[in-house]
């Protein structure tokens, strides 16, 4: 059931430590908010049940109604993808976690509901809890996408308020009738699987945010390495352009001497890179006295082709 990655990171959530008693409330109550449902029977009593598509959220529910109630559990009636509890032990637990409105009837829309200035380590709880019955997290190898949906948008409410104290600042979307907050960048996923305890999840959106990160600094770098290889050659075939110009109409041997070498040398070798090619020129110069002299020869290849332009105008 927790092949994917989503599913691994509930079923190590749905195995974490309670913790507090105030905390294992404030995520059983968010468990409850988000999957359950109430029942009346013909006897006039209750059932209360949560069910999900997986079961992380029935038995997460289980083991913390367990620990809330460890001196006496209410009877619970579990199976794969459910967790049942009727009668008595129902209200117990609704009344434990304020699912009861002031009239003594269970009602969703009444349930005491957390805020940002509560506790920190109960508004993680509950979002934790959130996430287990309500929430996804997609593998980072794929895309960076963390969600929670609900039917009520006061439940998605709550979700931006304790989200945005904690700095992850959602965003909002309705999708096919449910209220989505989701996150979509790598790091403020990883901040939040770190709040709600999912720490193996956390360090895999971690890893991939710095292997994205290495992976984009390697191809900028090449396509600057790519870029200056292109401007290089480009630089080369115009400096040789020009010196085959000077050749033609003017003659090498006629410029100054340090001129003359370095024009013979790009000449024999027109693939060599600046530096070499000023180590290579008698005396030798640096890169920017290479780049200096190839230079004056493209101005004197513009001088020259003035002067056969002008002879060539009549008189």
């Amino acid at each position: 059931m927790s092949g994917t990655f989503s599913g691994g990171a509930k079923a190590k959530l749905e195995r974490a430590p309670v913790g507090g008693m105030c905390c294992a409330r404030a995520e059983l109550s968010a468990i409850l908010y988000s999957t359950a449902t109430l029942s009346m029977l013909d006897d006039d009593s209750i059932t209360l049940t949560v069910e999900n598509r997986r079961p992380y959220a029935a038995r997460r529910a289980e083991a913390l109604v367990r620990a809330l109630f460890a001196d006496s559990p209410p009877h619970c009636d579990s199976g794969d993808l459910h967790a049942r509890w009727a009668g008595e032990g129902a209200l117990k637990i609704a009344s434990s976690c304020g699912l009861l409105s002031d009239q003594g009837w269970f009602a969703l829309t009444d349930v005491e509901r957390p805020s940002a200035s509560r506790k920190k380590c109960c508004a993680k709880a509950f979002l934790r809890g959130s996430f287990i019955s309500a929430g996804s997290v997609t593998d980072p190898q794929k895309e960076y996408h963390m969600e929670l949906a609900a039917a009520d948008e006061r439940l998605r409410d709550i979700w931006l308020e304790l989200m945005t104290d904690l700095g992850l600042t959602p965003r909002m979307a309705i999708r096919k009738g449910f209220f989505v907050i989701y996150l979509k960048d790598a790091e403020r996923i990883a901040k939040f699987l770190a709040h709600i305890g999912a720490g193996a999840a956390r360090c895999g959106y971690e890893d991939a945010r710095i292997i994205k990160g290495l992976r984009n600094d390697a191809n900028r770098a090449a396509n600057c390495d790519s870029a200056n290889t292109d401007k290089a050659v480009d630089a080369a075939q115009r400096q040789i352009e020009a010196i085959k110009y000077i050749a033609r109409n003017h003659g090498i041997g006629r410029l100054p001497e340090v001129l003359e070498d370095t024009a013979r040398k790009r000449l024999a070798y027109p693939d060599l890179p600046l530096a070499e090619l000023g180590r290579s020129l008698r005396p030798p110069v640096g890169k920017s006295g290479a780049n200096h002299r190839l230079k004056r020869l493209e101005e004197i290849a513009e001088l020259v082709k003035d002067s056969v332009e002008k002879n060539k105008q009549p008189k």
